[in-house]
């Protein structure tokens, strides 16, 4: 399977709705609990006085706001704690939040408030859009204004939304960059030479789709874990595909590094930029995942059981830096990196960093199989990446690898468990 077109990747976007649909749905269910008990409370409203009535509106509709954050706080957790009884803990990190404003994100002129609001401020709308049955149901005897309130206010952003992207398209750079999606299947261990055998198969899927002589420097670009080796005690490997890839390639490629020494190593999940003449560059992952690649209390728990060999090896992951940005060889610009599940954070650069002209999100969502999972987790990315104004470029093992502008448009899809090289000029 090789690259698809936008119309084509749009039509996939389609097929990946269903869990959006259903989010909505429960959305608009729990805001229509309120307008039942309106419903069953109206013939004792109407033996009330206005001032004892609003205060009844009121409540109703604090409940059914409560609801809806508590159906939201229950949406982060229960997931999260249920992948911790199972023997796949990695997987915890697909568990993470997913904002209520997820089950808008495939409808690209009501998402584009995102820009101004937050992805926090597009799931408050959402709470208010699952409140408003309440406001219609409450006030339909006496008059129709909330309903009408609503229909202008939801056609006033959809055509603002609309107007913007039709007054802003997509504008390309001439920095060429090519996504390699190699649909390496997950497996809970590997042997070296299992790791070797996938290095080369990246190596020569990248060779038969990059050019070998170039005037100009371009990017290649592996997902999470690609260099499934510790970067830093394997130097012979760097050298090597500084080696086999053309002069003018810059290799990003998602990779674990170590500092410290033995029995004291610490290890980073990393996104490493590798080329000819140039030292090795490194972003470490600072958002990393609790009992996928540590264990919180880990010092504490361990006095009573060995809870760290849950992370492989019995050494937790450290946290990187911070967010920050990362200047990449042969003058190929500034670059907001994030690793797996970062990209569903809102983009928080260090205020004395340069700033990025795209986020380059490399993942590994193999650990979902075909699920929902790597089609919410790219659209919370694409809706991140839409809320910082920045295009964005995600590289995924098995996929859903992807190009995006800064409006959220998807201009080329690699779709899930699907094998390719994308071939694009980085969006400005």
């Amino acid at each position: 399977g090789g690259a698809v077109s936008r119309d084509k990747a749009l039509l996939i976007m389609k097929d990946s709705r269903l869990g959006t649909y259903g989010a909505l749905g429960l959305v608009l269910l729990l805001g229509l609990k309120a307008t039942v008990l309106v419903e069953l409370l109206t013939p004792r409203v109407h033996e009330l006085d206005s001032a004892r009535t609003s205060q009844i509106h009121q409540v109703l509709l604090l409940w059914t706001s409560m609801g809806l954050v508590w159906a939201h706080a229950l949406s982060r957790l229960v997931p999260v704690v249920l992948t911790r009884l199972l023997p796949y803990a990695g997987d915890a990190e697909h568990a993470k939040a997913k904002p209520l404003a997820l089950t808008v994100a495939s409808n690209l002129p009501l998402s584009q408030s995102v820009a101004y609001v937050g992805v926090y401020g597009l799931s408050c709308g959402v709470v208010v859009l699952g409140s408003w049955g309440y406001w219609v149901a409450a006030a339909w005897s006496t008059t129709k204004k909330p309903l009408f309130a609503g229909v202008i206010l939801i056609g006033a952003l959809y055509a603002w939304g609309a107007h913007r992207l039709a007054n802003h398209p997509t504008n390309y750079s001439s920095t060429k960059a090519y996504l390699v999606q190699p649909n390496h299947e997950q497996k809970a261990t590997t042997t070296p030479s299992e790791k070797i055998d996938r290095m080369q198969d990246l190596v020569d899927l990248t060779l038969r789709y990059v050019p070998t002589t170039s005037a100009t420097p371009y990017l290649v670009i592996w997902p999470e874990s690609a260099f499934s080796f510790v970067i830093t005690k394997n130097p012979h490997l760097v050298a090597w595909l500084q080696h086999r890839l053309p002069a003018q390639a810059v290799l990003l490629t998602g990779t674990t590094r170590m500092e410290g020494q033995d029995p004291d190593w610490r290890p980073y999940n990393s996104l490493a930029a590798i080329t000819k003449g140039h030292p090795v560059a490194y972003y470490d992952k600072h958002h990393i995942v609790p009992f996928g690649e540590y264990v919180p209390f880990s010092a504490w728990l361990n006095l009573f059981f060995p809870v760290s060999a849950l992370t492989g090896g019995g050494i937790d992951f450290q946290e990187g830096r911070g967010s920050h940005t990362l200047t990449l060889p042969k003058a190929l610009g500034v670059i907001a990196p994030l690793v797996c599940y970062e990209a569903i954070f809102p983009l928080c650069s260090q205020s004395n960093d340069p700033q990025p002209r795209v986020i380059i999100n490399v993942t590994n969502d193999a650990w979902f199989g075909r699920q929902v999972g790597p089609h919410q987790h790219f659209h919370l990315a694409r809706l991140q990446a839409m809320a910082a104004g920045l295009p964005l470029i995600r590289v995924a093992m098995t996929g859903i690898s992807a190009v995006v502008d800064s409006y959220g448009r998807v201009l080329q899809m690699q779709p899930l468990s699907t094998r390719g090289v994308l071939e694009t000029y980085i969006p400005e």
